[in-house]
């Protein structure tokens, strides 16, 4: 194994190469779906959709509008080992809020926002 490991780091052959491709596509395909279940499901339990920052109301999950778009934001953001799929990290966010809070912490983007 470790042999076979290290070929395919070292040498790579066109073929092993093209294999690890097709394995990588395959995982991150099937991440993808499972994130897409997971968003569908967190949003489907709420009545209204609110931004947990600002406030706004009535966004929606499918539209162009990104004035109106929901997002999920994470507590903890993910880059800095929060958790992408636990409900409990997870809270409505328009779209503007959550990109401008970008990997800023949970507590001090929350003093910032409520001043």
């Amino acid at each position: 194994y470790m042999k076979r490991q290290r070929v395919l780091v070292e040498e790579p052959h066109i073929q092993s190469m093209a294999a690890l491709v097709l394995l990588i596509e395959d995982l991150q395909l099937t991440q993808l779906n499972e994130y897409l279940v997971f968003k569908e499901t967190f949003f489907s339990k709420f009545d209204t959709l609110t931004c947990f920052w600002c406030g706004k109301e009535n966004l929606q999950i499918e539209t162009s509008d990104i004035d109106v778009l929901a997002t999920i934001d994470h507590k903890k953001v993910v880059s800095q080992g929060g958790d992408l799929m636990n409900e409990e990290n997870c809270l409505v966010s328009c779209f503007r809020c959550n990109n401008n809070r970008k990997d800023l912490d949970f507590e001090e983007y929350k003093k910032r926002k409520h001043k």
